[in-house]
């Protein structure tokens, strides 16, 4: 089940470039595909007990068939410090995904101290934390498919320095969910650096 708060448009941000999966979570009902017109929307699905919040962006009300684009934040960022005034190019992401046609979706990490799930201080686990970050992205993905009746062939991921080393991690252990990928100002960590994390070896 998706969860949707009061306020579940978001107003439109300015706009850039990208596309994303495959089924993984269950399918949401017809009810709940229907509340989602075109525009933006701020909604949190459950992933092994634990809440993850996630913005979409529906550039019109059918995006059957259309690809989808996972954007990733960077460390000790969020999904709304993406599109917040001084965001740069990545406020450009939604008139992109409106001109092409593709379900832009940024989800939020997590917060390294609490945990929490919905704040703007968050982070990935790109190899080096514990949380359930690529359980999340999977799910969220067969959220959409569900939900919108996606292209599971067309599903692309991108993120810049944290975000980026997550879109690596993505690529790495789920090759066959993405078509593509692009991570800016981002390496590959070695496995367990910093704190405890998955046991294969990047390199």
């Amino acid at each position: 089940m998706t969860r949707q708060p009061r306020h579940s448009h978001m107003p439109l941000a300015a706009a850039l470039a990208g596309v994303l999966a495959s089924p993984v979570a269950a399918p949401a009902s017809a009810r709940e595909a229907k509340e989602l017109a075109a525009g933006w929307h701020r909604l949190a699905i459950e992933v092994d007990g634990r809440e993850r919040w996630f913005r979409a962006f529906v550039p019109r009300r059918s995006m059957q068939g259309a690809p989808v684009v996972l954007l990733l934040h960077g460390g000790g960022r969020s999904m709304d410090k993406l599109f917040s005034k001084r965001a740069g190019a990545a406020r450009a992401w939604p008139e992109l995904a409106g001109r092409e046609r593709f379900l832009l979706l940024a989800p939020n990490g997590v917060n390294s101290w609490t945990g929490a799930g919905e704040g703007r201080t968050q982070n990935w686990s790109d190899r080096r934390g514990g949380s359930n970050d690529a359980s999340f992205l999977l799910k969220l993905l067969g959220w959409a498919h569900a939900t919108f009746g996606t292209d599971a062939g067309r599903v692309y991921v991108t993120g810049a320095s944290n975000g980026g080393t997550m879109t690596y991690r993505m690529l790495m252990e789920h090759p066959e969910v993405f078509a593509a990928g692009a991570a800016f100002v981002a390496n590959l960590t070695r496995a367990g650096e910093a704190v405890s994390g998955p046991s294969a070896d990047w390199r």
